[in-house]
């Protein structure tokens, strides 16, 4: 880290380094562009992703990106923009996660969780699609989600939870409402999620029943 002269040894100055320790006769080396280096270093320094030699003087700092602006690797002389769909963080222009998007296509902004009812199935996305009717998803979702068998989409709306059908109806998956068990059958075991049952021959049963009647005699 220091330059050898006649009676004493110098430091080096900034943006030159001296990795040589052994040898009398050295002399302080320039680092390169997209390095920097402080008064008296052995070595000189990348500059880190995220900054930019912006004067190519490595006795300068390097200067930290613009806002939605990084850097591929260290050790760079200018920044790029991040694409849509992108944010800009310390590691670079990192692609939105599925589940996640870029939603006001300013990459100097972190992506954000799809709200409740909307997702987006893949990376670096700028918009999430709505579910269909009879599904739901929560915040942050990769996949829309169908109503259980014996629930359904009581409001139409995929950011509320589906609710259980009443006894004496029933649903399969992803509905958005329950039917009622015809006359002539019942729900036999107060499972919505299971079909209903044909009353037994001398027995009846009304509509939503959850069991039958016996015919009079």
């Amino acid at each position: 880290a220091f330059h050898n002269i006649t009676t004493a040894c110098d430091e080096c100055v900034t943006g030159r380094y001296q990795d040589q320790n052994t040898s009398a006769n050295v002399s302080c080396k320039s680092c390169g562009a997209g390095q920097y280096a402080a008064a008296a270093a052995s070595a000189c320094t990348d500059c880190a992703i995220g900054y930019y030699d912006g004067d190519s003087d490595p006795a300068t700092a390097c200067l930290q990106c613009a806002g939605g602006q990084s850097t591929t690797a260290a050790g760079a002389t200018a920044c790029t923009g991040c694409t849509a769909g992108q944010e800009a963080d310390s590691t670079g222009c990192t692609d939105c996660l599925a589940g996640q998007v870029d939603h006001d296509s300013n990459q100097a902004t972190a992506c954000q969780d799809c709200a409740a009812g909307t997702i987006t199935a893949s990376a670096a996305q700028t918009s999430c699609t709505s579910c269909a009717a009879g599904k739901y998803a929560a915040a942050g979702s990769t996949a829309c989600t169908d109503c259980a068998a014996g629930k359904y989409d009581h409001d139409g709306s995929a950011s509320t939870d589906c609710e259980d059908c009443d006894a004496g109806t029933y649903a399969a998956a992803g509905q958005t409402a329950c039917t009622d068990c015809a006359t002539g059958t019942y729900d036999d075991d107060s499972s919505p999620a299971t079909t209903c049952v044909t009353c037994d021959a001398g027995r009846y049963s009304a509509a939503a029943a959850t069991g039958c009647i016996d015919c009079a005699a």
